[in-house]
């Protein structure tokens, strides 16, 4: 063989001795996930898995009202100064009810121009005028919650009564509604076992350890009362201070589990 064969043939071989080693590091990659896999299957091969429900119901607790009030002036000044007095005021009417500072939480406070723009005409054609300013708005919501709710109804008139002009509400809630969760959580961990108990018996073998274990919680909605959309202006003016008997409802708590056992 001439030098020129040679170096073509140690080229090939070269080649073929790297391909080779790359193949068998493939094979010897995918021989370990395979075995992983395996054993990854067998683990769980000796197991059940069974899901339970725990439901709760429990009557809220506290109501949230929320009221506030808009203002509006040319002068930035006038309106809000307005505005504080009327918020005062109904801070003030609450007192009475003994209504705690950390009970009374400001939602929002605006305040921004409005302008008015007024076009120049000829004739029948107008152009764009310049912007005038017509007054300053300002508006301050407050979120007030109720721990003793039966006197819901008569906070809102008393609000309305001071000037509020935007009341929403009352929302009936469970003030620490963890309690109820971990007790649907206990519950539908009960089923769960039961259910695992009865299919093991069926199948004539034992639980062993539980070895997994899952949750997803339903949750729950505050109750609104007075419709969807709380009690409005007018049916608030119209309590005149009077205790009035607005429905609490129920809150549901539901917790639902997987757990997976071995047997034996």
């Amino acid at each position: 063989m001439d030098s020129n064969t040679n170096k073509a043939l140690q080229l090939f071989l070269n080649s073929a001795t790297g391909f080779l080693g790359l193949l068998i590091i493939i094979l010897s990659i995918t021989a370990v996930s395979m075995y992983r896999n395996s054993n990854s299957m067998n683990n769980y091969t000796d197991t059940i898995e069974v899901q339970g429900i725990g439901t709760v119901k429990a009557v809220p607790d506290v109501a949230k009202i929320t009221f506030g009030h808009r203002e509006e002036n040319k002068d930035l000044k006038t309106a809000q100064a307005n505005l504080e007095a009327t918020i005062s005021k109904a801070l003030e009417s609450l007192k009475q009810y003994g209504i705690e500072e950390k009970d009374i939480d400001q939602v929002a406070y605006n305040a921004y121009p409005r302008y008015d723009y007024k076009p120049n005409c000829t004739g029948i054609y107008c152009v764009d005028g310049n912007r005038e300013l017509a007054a300053y708005e300002v508006s301050q919501s407050i979120e007030v919650t109720v721990r003793n709710i039966d006197q819901a109804g008569e906070i809102l008139g008393v609000l309305a009564q001071s000037g509020a002009t935007e009341l929403s509400g009352p929302y009936f809630e469970i003030d620490d509604p963890s309690v109820y969760q971990q007790e649907a959580r206990s519950l539908a961990i009960e089923d769960a076992r039961k259910e695992a108990e009865i299919i093991a018996d069926n199948l004539g073998v034992r639980l062993g350890k539980m070895v997994d274990f899952y949750e997803s919680t339903g949750g729950y909605a505050p109750y609104m009362s007075a419709r969807e959309g709380g009690m409005d202006m007018a049916m608030a003016e119209s309590v005149e201070m009077k205790a009035v008997s607005i429905p609490v409802g129920e809150d549901e708590f539901e917790m639902q589990v997987t757990l997976v056992f071995k047997i034996k």
